[in-house]
């Protein structure tokens, strides 16, 4: 599956645990949030043509709050990056030109 459902504490703290070999992105954001559905069909499009190099994953922070409070999120939708279990990037906001080069630049990682 291109990009996993983080919905328990569990799922997330596995997914980042899993970023030894390859940056993971995990995007969170929530139903009722109008910019994270626009960000939606992007985020899909990267991570299909990246599934070779990069990790996704989705997180809802209503479904998934424990881990949403844990990563510290105030803003959605929030997309971070994840290298070896910690945060090596952050970018906030739908902008899909800023999320499109947020994510392609840890392709030369």
């Amino acid at each position: 599956k291109m990009i996993s459902q983080l919905t328990t504490l569990e799922d997330y703290e596995g997914f980042i645990a899993s970023t030894t070999a390859k940056t993971g992105f995990v995007k969170f954001g929530a139903e009722w949030c109008g910019p994270c559905k626009r960000l939606k069909p992007l985020y899909h499009r990267l991570a299909d043509a990246h599934k070779d190099k990069l990790l996704f994953a989705d997180l809802d922070v209503d479904v998934n709050s424990d881990a949403a409070d844990k990563a510290d999120v105030s803003a959605l939708p929030t997309i971070k990056a994840y290298f070896n279990g910690v945060v090596v990037g952050e970018e906030v906001g739908a902008s899909e030109a800023e999320v499109t080069a947020f994510i392609e630049k840890f392709l030369t990682k």
